[in-house]
C-alpha cells in the first residue's frame, strides 16, 4: 500500500503517513496537478545511503551533513535529541565506522553558523580560506544527496510541516 499526500495536507495527516513508514510500501507527495514532487524514502534506503557515504567520513562530526540533508529534505526532526534517537533506531543492527553520537552532531552545529542553516545556504556559502570543517561537511552532504538520488531542484524542496517523531 502506498500513501499519497498533497501539498497543503495538514500536519496531522503528514505525521500519520510518516508514522506508517515501516508498514506501507511508500509515500508520494504530489501537487494539485497530480504531478509527482517527491517520494519519501524507506528506512532501509536511508540506512543504505548512510552506510555508503560513511566510507568518506574522516571524523564523527560529519554526521552534521547527514542531519542537514535529512532535516531539510526528508522531514526528520530538527531537534537534535530526537534526530539522534531516530538515527540510533535507524542504524540499529549495523556497525558503522562512526556511529551516531549526540555530541558529534550538537557541538559542530553550536560552533558554526553556516552548519545551522539549511542546505540551500550551504550551496551559496564561501568558506574562509583554510576552513576544512565546512568543506568536509559539504562533501559528505553532496555525496549523501547523490546516494539518496535526491534531485536538487526547487520542486523537491517543498514546504510541509515538520514531522514529529516520538
Amino acid at each position: 500500500m502506498k500513501i499519497i499526500l498533497e501539498r497543503g495536507d495538514s500536519s496531522e495527516q503528514i505525521n500519520f503517513a510518516y508514522s506508517l513508514r515501516g508498514i506501507i510500501s511508500g509515500i508520494e507527495i504530489i501537487d494539485k496537478t497530480n504531478e509527482h514532487i517527491m517520494r519519501a524514502l524507506t528506512d532501509l534506503e536511508i540506512q543504505t545511503a548512510i552506510m555508503n557515504v560513511m566510507r568518506y567520513f574522516s571524523v564523527s562530526s560529519q554526521w552534521v551533513a547527514i542531519y542537514r540533508i535529512l532535516v531539510d529534505y526528508h522531514h526528520f526532526p530538527a531537534d537534535i535529541s530526537l534526530f539522534y534517537k531516530r538515527m540510533c533506531q535507524l542504524m540499529h543492527g549495523t556497525r558503522p565506522d562512526y556511529p551516531p553520537d549526540y555530541q558529534s552532531i550538537q557541538k559542530p552545529l553550536a560552533a558554526s553558523g553556516i552548519l545551522q542553516k539549511s542546505f540551500e545556504h550551504w550551496e551559496q556559502f564561501t568558506p574562509p580560506k583554510g576552513d576544512r570543517v565546512f568543506s568536509r561537511q559539504k562533501m559528505i552532504a553532496d555525496k549523501f544527496m547523490q546516494a539518496l538520488d535526491a534531485p536538487e531542484s526547487e520542486a523537491y524542496n517543498i514546504s510541509l510541516s515538520e514531522v514529529a517523531y516520538e
